[in-house]
């Protein structure tokens, strides 16, 4: 996804009118899921000032991976426990 994630993280690109992450935080709502774990990376506090700004009704917590360059996401999806 370079060069679009030399500045951004991929869920903050934009696909149309929205990002990748406001399409799959849309869909949660819409199942009024209203407790959400984000896993951050690199570039977390774009994510968390645009989920504040976007969905502030919305309960979330934020897991970040300091390991994500030897680990990648499956070691994120197990800090989340």
């Amino acid at each position: 996804m370079r060069p679009l994630t030399y500045h951004i993280s991929k869920p903050l690109i934009r696909i149309g009118d929205k990002t990748i992450l406001d399409y799959q935080m849309d869909n949660l709502t819409s199942c009024n899921i209203r407790d959400i774990i984000i896993t951050t990376g690199s570039f977390e506090d774009k994510i968390k000032m645009h989920v504040k700004e976007m969905y502030p009704e919305i309960k979330i917590s934020y897991v970040n991976n300091p390991k994500y360059d030897t680990t990648n996401y499956i070691y994120s999806m197990w800090l989340t426990k």
